[in-house]
């Protein structure tokens, strides 16, 4: 397979550029607003709206006078969690720094390939699945007009991670004057680091089935020496009910966060004394959590008070 052939088109048309931190996070959350609103509909219709049937967009915040290196989000994966990272990196670096957010909606499910390469680990999935990240890096760092020294770049999907090293391997290979300049920012490397600097005993690993099944944070727990479990681990129903509520927040479908939250934090409630953090590993999962703050049971709600979460992202936008 050639590498980095475009199968799909990551220019986003046209990109939309604001010069002021204030307008940029207006614009996002009118963005937020839209995706609500076209997946409601879709809902309403009995359909489903998937990542990839919304558009390949991007979001700059320009200002005119910056004083730290650029931040390139990688989003769409999905849009929600792309566009949650770009509004809490506006609020936390301002005007300080080029933000560019690239909303890669087109890439394919990170966990159905996964599923398809462990059933047949010849697949040309993990080919296909490399290259188009490639593309959508390659695109989403084209759009950076400052020359101050490096790029940071957040990848905003844990599951994605397991290609990206070869992604970035080959974009570095054959993008050399582009990519020299990237500083991989990794949600898996930095969440781990938080773990370990905090000293916490016992993890409760909680991701995708795909991530799981790649194994690319048990690899990295067990690299340091730190003790986790799964959620599959203490009750087979856990990563079921997980799975629901992840991809309720890719549909917009609230009975599908919140049932499907609510039964995952019920579980982990009665297993609370074998873990004292939990591992936020999908970007889809501090976004369930922030809705059964507002929408859960007072039993929920109490537990998501007291238990330490590590989210990847804001561990990762912490280091850049």
């Amino acid at each position: 397979m050639a590498q980095f052939a475009d199968h799909t088109n990551f220019s986003p048309y046209p990109p939309l550029v604001f010069n002021d931190a204030t307008a940029a996070i207006i614009a996002i959350q009118s963005y937020t607003k839209r995706l609500r609103r076209s997946a409601q509909n879709q809902l309403r219709l009995g359909g489903r709206q998937r990542d990839q049937d919304h558009q390949v967009e991007a979001f700059t915040l320009r200002p005119a006078r910056t004083t730290s290196r650029p931040l390139v989000l990688l989003g769409g994966m999905g849009p929600l969690a792309g566009a949650d990272g770009f509004e809490r990196a506006c609020h936390r670096f301002l005007n300080t720094r080029e933000i560019v957010l690239l909303q890669a909606c087109s890439i394919p499910d990170r966990t159905r390939a996964i599923k398809k390469l462990v059933r047949n680990p010849a697949s040309p999935v993990f080919d296909l699945m490399t290259n188009r990240l490639g593309s959508a890096v390659r695109h989403a760092v084209a759009q950076v007009t400052s020359d101050r020294g490096e790029i940071d770049l957040i990848v905003l999907c844990n599951t994605s991670h397991f290609f990206l090293s070869k992604a970035l391997e080959r974009c570095t290979k054959h993008y050399p004057e582009i990519f020299t300049r990237i500083r991989f920012m990794s949600l898996v490397a930095s969440a781990v680091k938080a773990i370990s600097h905090r000293g916490h005993k016992e993890i409760m690993a909680l991701y995708t089935e795909g991530t799981r099944l790649c194994g690319i944070y048990g690899d990295a727990f067990q690299a340091e020496g730190l003790p986790y479990s799964e959620a599959n681990d203490h009750l087979e129903d856990l990563e079921p009910l997980l799975m629901r509520s992840i991809y309720g927040v890719k549909y917009y479908d609230e009975s599908a966060i919140l049932d499907g939250g609510t039964g995952l934090f019920n579980g982990l409630c009665r297993i609370e004394p074998k873990f004292d953090c939990i591992l936020a590993g999908c970007t889809e999962i501090p976004i369930i959590i922030d809705y059964l703050k507002a929408s859960g049971d007072d039993a929920i709600k109490s537990f998501l008070m007291r238990v330490p979460f590590i989210d990847p992202v804001a561990e990762a936008l912490a280091l850049t």
